[in-house]
């Protein structure tokens, strides 16, 4: 009986930590308008990068392989919130692709830095 604790205990601790987190983002925030084209531009470059990351957390990875093992169902409940994340990162992405068209930031950010050739 003891065993069979230890044995439950540890497959949800595996599950718990195999899990990808909810890591969605709102796509607008009340700061977007006041935020200048560079601010833009490095905030759209940091969630690049944070939908790289989650990209790496769907499909055949360490966590859904132990989750087919101990609690199959995980698998779609990863899956589920990995889409989920992305596409809010994507939805917060384009609205500040929008926000840079409207201020038309697109010059400033094709230029090459100049301040580096001096």
């Amino acid at each position: 009986m003891q065993v069979t604790r230890i044995v439950f205990a540890v497959a949800m601790v595996s599950m718990a930590m195999g899990c990808v987190s909810k890591r969605e983002v709102r796509t607008v925030e009340d700061y977007d308008y006041s935020m200048s084209c560079e601010a833009l531009v490095a905030e759209i470059r940091r969630l690049e990068d944070l939908r790289r990351d989650m990209d790496n957390e769907s499909g055949f990875t360490g966590k859904n392989v132990a989750n087919a093992l101990l609690f199959w169902p995980g698998i779609f409940v990863n899956e589920s919130r990995a889409t989920s994340n992305v596409r809010s990162v994507d939805d917060r992405i384009s609205h500040l692709n929008r926000v840079r068209g409207e201020r038309k930031c697109y010059e400033q950010a094709s230029r090459p830095d100049v301040s580096s050739e001096t």
